[in-house]
């Protein structure tokens, strides 16, 4: 199933957008309900995850791949770097789109998950100092 996830989330021309939609969809409903070790392997997809969010335009696509990035972060057992790391440019994207397009504001979903993906950062932060 993670060769069809990776397939749908790289997919150079968008050509199958309902396929990835699907993927996110999938990842972000099943992965707090998975065992760690699940989502362990489930790790690697985090930077096709942010490159992704990166070229996103809507406001819902991004607030779906976001939401995706945080929960698959919340739900590994150990924090890391790589993790912080993307978490941090997960907030860097939606904070720059949100300035981007100003005059569409409110944008709840993405400021929902900026202050879950911040809360989210120091939590992780802090267990990795202690």
């Amino acid at each position: 199933m993670s060769k069809e996830i990776e397939e749908a989330l790289t997919d150079p021309d968008g050509a199958s957008k309902d396929h990835s939609d699907a993927a996110v969809e999938m990842l972000t409903t099943l992965l707090p309900f998975c065992r760690h070790d699940t989502v362990e392997k489930y790790r690697w997809l985090l930077p096709l995850l942010v490159d992704r969010l990166r070229g996103l335009e809507d406001t819902k696509s991004i607030g779906d791949l976001a939401h995706c990035i945080v929960t698959l972060c919340s739900s590994l057992r150990n924090s890391s770097c790589d993790q912080l790391k993307f978490l941090h440019d997960t907030v860097d994207v939606l904070s720059t789109f949100c300035l981007k397009k100003s005059e569409e504001f409110p944008f709840p979903g993405i400021t929902e998950c900026i202050v879950e993906s911040l809360a989210l950062f120091r939590t992780l932060s802090e267990a990795r100092g202690a």
